[in-house]
């Protein structure tokens, strides 16, 4: 996917100064800094109070958990937080100010593969996984990161549900290929 944004994206980010934490899953983090400073902003090294902007990459996501649990939160950078002098945003976030992802609506809610791994109760080498083997398929990739719908989410719970069961993802693999010869018009037996 070509990295060009539009004249709303480089307006985002022009005068800004932007840090960059964590794995990104989109590109290598180096791209997007050279991303950030073709279009007018500034890559700070370091989280800071200073910055505008802190974008968490989502290779390994752990928001979830929350911001305090992250070494780079500190004080000064959760009080610039409180005064809204600073931001923190995810990845697909960033992505979406960019216009290079529409945002959300409704209920075509789009999941990263650390979103779907949160919702399937697996690692996200296990929705990765299952994502090279094309047993959950995206509906939509930007870049590198793959976004996944809500029936995506029901398939990867069903092969969670299979491996807690004792299935092994060999075994779960080798029954669906077999499910794919019995009925030939399912294209996806998971996902029915």
């Amino acid at each position: 996917m070509d990295t060009a944004i539009g004249s709303r994206g480089a307006e985002v980010l022009r005068g800004k100064r932007v840090v960059l934490v964590g794995r990104w899953a989109s590109m290598p983090r180096r791209d997007v800094a050279r991303l950030v400073r073709q279009h007018g902003g500034v890559v700070l090294q370091r989280p800071d109070a200073s910055a505008d902007l802190i974008v968490v990459g989502e290779e390994d996501l752990a928001l979830a958990e929350g911001l305090d649990r992250e070494p780079w939160y500190d004080r000064r950078i959760q009080g610039a937080v409180d005064d809204g002098r600073l931001e923190v945003i995810t990845e697909t976030a960033f992505w979406q100010r960019l216009g290079m992802v529409e945002a959300e609506q409704g209920a075509h809610r789009l999941y990263t593969p650390a979103m779907l791994a949160e919702l399937a109760g697996v690692p996200v080498a296990v929705v990765r996984r299952w994502h090279r083997r094309g047993l959950i398929r995206p509906v939509r990739q930007v870049l590198r990161l793959p976004y996944f719908d809500f029936q995506e989410v029901t398939t990867a719970r069903r092969l969670a549900e299979l491996l807690a069961a004792g299935m092994s993802p060999r075994a779960i693999e080798k029954k669906l290929k077999g499910l794919g010869r019995l009925l030939p018009g399912v294209e996806r037996p998971l996902a029915q």
